[in-house]
């Protein structure tokens, strides 16, 4: 499926792309596709940034600048934007977003009704409403930081590829994120301990010197069994692999002639 947006180079030029708007709209077609299953929220709110950064940087695709250019497109974000961002997270119905509002922030409740109107009078941003929730969420702070874990995954496929393969390389990096800290997703699923549990398990699993060994193997089902069990799974840090992913894909451009995507747009 592929979107055209109208006036592209123009809306590039000056910064006001309509981010939020993106966001909605990746969500509900995501929900479509899905028959209302996993709606991909999280990975639209890395990757439309990503992508807005990489046509901002044609036709040179460094990871930095593109990092970079993302992150000014979501600085550079507005109320309506906020606005369009929480109309995806209704529209996702996350199970773990309770009706409410959240704890230790002014936030307004995403499920109120008046829910406009108060980022409106309190002139919420994207980037604010982002700023905000990155103290509990952390696809929020990996945007809010300029992407530090994507950038590693993205860095640690480049060094690992050739030496033990693509799945060794993805699997390898996701344990190492998970060992790093709590899963977000986790926590609101569950609780911080159990996030926790699962975190220190992904420690003992980085602590082999070959994950994808006999051994790591075994353990690597264990853990898998576990959150089986548990009806749990670390999305969050899914969703940083999945960008860690695009990001070494789209400097994997640099090898092509974009002139041709370039002229598309003009």
């Amino acid at each position: 499926m592929i979107i055209k947006i109208q006036n592209f180079n123009r809306s590039l030029n000056n910064n006001q792309i309509e981010i939020g708007k993106a966001i909605y709209l990746a969500v509900k077609f995501a929900k479509k596709i899905h028959g209302g299953g996993n709606t991909s929220l999280g990975l639209a709110t890395l990757l439309i940034p990503l992508s807005a950064g990489a046509a901002q940087c044609l036709p040179e695709l460094n990871t930095r600048e593109i990092v970079s250019k993302a992150r000014n497109i979501m600085k550079n974000s507005s109320v309506d934007d906020a606005i369009m961002f929480y109309k995806a997270i209704r529209e996702a119905s996350p199970s773990y977003v309770k009706k409410g509002k959240p704890e230790k922030t002014d936030l307004p409740d995403v499920y109120a009704e008046n829910f406009e109107h108060e980022l409106k009078r309190n002139n919420y941003t994207l980037w604010d409403v982002l700023t905000e929730s990155a103290s509990w969420d952390i696809v929020s702070r990996e945007l809010i930081n300029g992407y530090p874990e994507s950038i590693f995954v993205k860095k640690f496929i480049e060094k690992n590829l050739s030496k033990i393969g693509w799945n060794n390389s993805i699997v390898s990096a996701y344990i190492h994120l998970l060992s790093n800290r709590p899963d977000s997703l986790i926590i609101r699923k569950s609780n911080k301990e159990i996030a926790i549990l699962i975190m220190n398990e992904a420690i003992k699993i980085k602590k082999l010197r070959k994950i994808y060994s006999k051994k790591g193997l075994r353990m690597l089902e264990k853990l898998d069994r576990k959150l089986n069990e548990l009806n749990l799974n670390p999305g969050s840090t899914a969703d940083i692999i999945a960008s860690g992913i695009a990001l070494y894909n789209i400097q994997k451009m640099n090898t092509i002639d974009t002139k041709e995507l370039i002229n598309y747009f003009h």
